[in-house]
C-alpha cells in the first residue's frame, strides 16, 4: 500500500472525527483496475453514529489498512447530519 494513502485515509477519519456530533456515516468504496460499476465493486462503512466519536486512533489505522488494494480507484462518503 502507498503510505500516502494511508495517510490520507487517516488525516479524513480525523478531520471527521472532530466534527463527529455532525457525521452520519462514513462510507468507503472502491473497485478494481477492470470495473464498470460507477459506485465500485465494495462498500463498506468505516463508521456510523457515535462509533467515530468513541473510535481510537489505533482502530482508524486498522480500518484504513484495510480499505485499500494495490490496484483499482477508491472514495470515500461523509453524510452529514442535518435539521
Amino acid at each position: 500500500m502507498n503510505l500516502s494513502e494511508e495517510e490520507f485515509c487517516n488525516n479524513l477519519l480525523q478531520v471527521a472525527k472532530e466534527a463527529a456530533n455532525e457525521v452520519s456515516s462514513i462510507d468507503f468504496w472502491k473497485m478494481d483496475s477492470t470495473s464498470t460499476s460507477p459506485n465500485g465493486d465494495t462498500g463498506i462503512t468505516l463508521y456510523s453514529g457515535n462509533s467515530l466519536k468513541n473510535a481510537a486512533m489505533a482502530e482508524m489505522r486498522q480500518k484504513c489498512k484495510m480499505v485499500f488494494t494495490e490496484t483499482g480507484f477508491a472514495h470515500f462518503n461523509i453524510c452529514l447530519k442535518y435539521d
